[in-house]
Formats: C-alpha cells, structure tokens, sequence
C-alpha cells in the first residue's frame, strides 16, 4: 500500500492521506487520476513516523483524519491492518473518515471498527450539487452519503 501524499485542510480541520491506486471501473470525471495507479507514491510504512509527527506537531489544529484517494478500500487487507494498528497508536482524539465509491455494503469490515465515518458514493458529475452537507462535510454529488459509526 502507498501513500502518495499528506495535506492539511482548514476548511474540516483534517490531515488528508492520499492512498495510490483504484480498481476499475473509474469514478467518471475522477478527482485524482493521479492516484488510479498503485505504484504511485511510497510505502505506507515509510509515512507512520511522518503523519505522527504531524499529528504531534499540529494536533491543536487537527479534529479529523481523511483516508482518501486513489481508494483504502481497495488496499491489501493485511497493509490496512497494519496501517490501523500503527494509526490507532498515534491519532490521538481525531476522528477518522474514509471517503469510498462503493456502497457501504461493499465497504471492509475493518473499516467498520476503524472509522468514525464512512462516505459513500461514486463522484458523478451530472449529479453535482453545492447542498449535500452531512456531518459538518460538504459533499461533491446528490448520490453521496456519510455513514457513523
């Protein structure tokens, strides 16, 4: 699994960790087509000691972690296992967010256990909106929708 970028947003207060590589089909009008490829990035491995000291650094102005991509929830179970374990030691209080294509019945189990929410739903672009907010998150297309857990 490789990560191929860590950013900050203002807007959601979230450290968003960009995983490389998507399974087919694509998202119509992808957002990252960049991230399609697996091979993109570095490994999650060498990223740990980064997004911890991120999170130490910064935590104050840190709520929420944004698992998003390219796609986590098409990731090597056995790479996500990992990942959580080492995220769970180090995300403090911060809630933790996958955004999916998939419907939540598609979604891992391990995300169930490891996420606080869940988005759900393929970008399509003769579905987008500006009045799609659920938990504080603007979301980009009507068909999308965020999941608690």
């Amino acid at each position: 699994m490789n990560i191929y970028m860590i950013d900050y947003s203002a807007k959601t207060k979230s450290l968003d960790i960009f995983v490389s590589g998507c399974n087919p089909p694509y998202c119509s009008g992808c957002c990252n087509p960049e991230l399609i490829d697996f091979d993109n990035g570095t490994s999650y491995k060498s990223w740990i000691n980064k997004i911890k000291d991120y999170i130490s650094d910064y935590g104050s102005f840190i709520d929420n972690i944004f698992l998003v991509g390219g796609s986590f929830n098409h990731q090597n179970e056995d790479d996500l296992i990992c990942f959580f374990e080492e995220l769970n030691k180090i995300k403090m209080d911060k809630q933790v967010w996958l955004f999916a294509r998939e419907s939540i019945t598609n979604i891992k189990p391990l995300f169930y256990k490891n996420c606080d929410y869940i988005k759900c739903g393929e970008y399509k672009p003769e579905l987008k909106c500006n009045d799609n907010v659920q938990f504080g998150v603007k979301l980009a297309t009507s068909n999308q929708v965020i999941y608690a857990y």
